[in-house]
């Protein structure tokens, strides 16, 4: 079985050095190994077939090997933490003085100046409320499914990123009750939210 180990010592030493290893499967020599276990004597053909056998299981070891080592070579690292590539020039950057307020910033503020003429007042929303402002003052039950852990992102606090747009009413209509209560009667008396 030394023409095995021979083989063996050949096909290793080229999968190292081919740029596609699988090749080294359908190579000659392993092919001419096959044919020589007709010639042998019968109670050395397993023997023989045997050692075929783990040499290619070894040849497919290396180049699965080989495989990984070469992909990880074609794999350039970066850094995802950097504004640009490394070696990259820097970008012509635009300058303060030429920036300009977006379009939508400027229609928001019309439609707030609008509104402020005919009384109101924008007020903006608190990124974190109480879990009191978020469900219980707007009448959301214990078991409202609003309430859950897994439908609403809570804080360990136990503060919450509003979910709609009423978790500042109420305390809007507290802070504003006695500005409230001059505006609006309610037939002779104050309404009785107001009281």
């Amino acid at each position: 079985m030394e023409e095995v180990k021979k083989v063996r010592e050949s096909l290793l030493a080229r999968v190292k050095k081919m740029d596609n290893p699988r090749e080294i499967l359908r190579d000659r020599q392993l092919r001419e190994l096959y044919k020589v276990i007709p010639s042998l004597p019968i109670e050395q053909r397993p023997e023989f077939g045997q050692q075929i056998n783990e040499l290619k299981n070894e040849l497919e070891k290396v180049i699965e090997a080989r495989e990984v080592e070469s992909s990880d070579e074609a794999v350039v690292a970066i850094d995802v933490t950097a504004p640009m590539a490394i070696n990259a020039p820097l970008p012509q950057l635009m300058t303060a003085d030429r920036g300009s307020r977006h379009p939508l910033m400027s229609e928001i503020e019309n439609i707030v100046r609008i509104y402020n003429l005919m009384g109101f007042d924008a007020i903006e929303s608190r990124q974190l409320d109480s879990e009191y402002n978020m469900f219980t003052s707007l009448n959301f039950p214990p078991g409202h499914p609003a309430r859950d852990m897994y439908d609403a992102f809570w804080t360990e606090e136990g503060f919450v990123p509003p979910g709609h747009t009423s978790t500042m009413q109420n305390r809007i209509l507290r802070a504003g009750r006695d500005k409230l209560k001059a505006l609006v009667p309610w037939q002779g008396r104050f309404h009785p939210l107001l009281a």
